[in-house]
């Protein structure tokens, strides 16, 4: 962890002194690189999950998923998915593991692993299909 902060220190202070630069290079009239402008901010949970207008309390959940696998989340449970439903500060739908199962059967999530008597999921490609045209609808 702390090595990660170092280097969290250490980009802060190089975008810190890109800015400074740009604004020098901007004074005298040159042309200020591309990679000198700070970088985009991240998506908050609630953004993203706003961004796929899900309807149903099934595709809540499929986009909750989709949410925890992009950050990392390797092992994805019911815990982490209702965790993660507060986070976005929804309500958590009735029955998770059920909603879970229809997902499964309709092949948009696959089980991968066992942890504490609890199955792991990740998203499926034909998952991964449906959340791209929610999205673009």
């Amino acid at each position: 962890m702390e090595i990660e902060q170092r280097l969290r220190k250490c980009e802060d202070e190089i975008m810190e002194l890109k800015k400074k630069l740009a604004i020098i290079l901007q004074k005298n009239g040159k042309t200020v690189p591309r990679d000198f402008a700070p970088p985009e901010k991240e998506e908050s949970p609630r953004e993203f999950y706003i961004g796929y207008r899900p309807k149903t309390s099934t595709e809540k959940t499929l986009v909750v998923i989709s949410f925890l696998e992009k950050g990392g989340v390797k092992n994805i449970t019911t815990k982490e998915i209702a965790e993660e439903f507060r986070e976005m500060r929804e309500p958590t739908p009735p029955n998770i593991s059920d909603k879970i199962q229809l997902l499964a059967k309709r092949g948009f999530l696959m089980k991968v692993d066992k942890i504490d008597k609890r199955h792991c999921w990740l998203l499926s490609n034909s998952g991964e299909k449906f959340l791209e045209e929610m999205k673009n609808e």
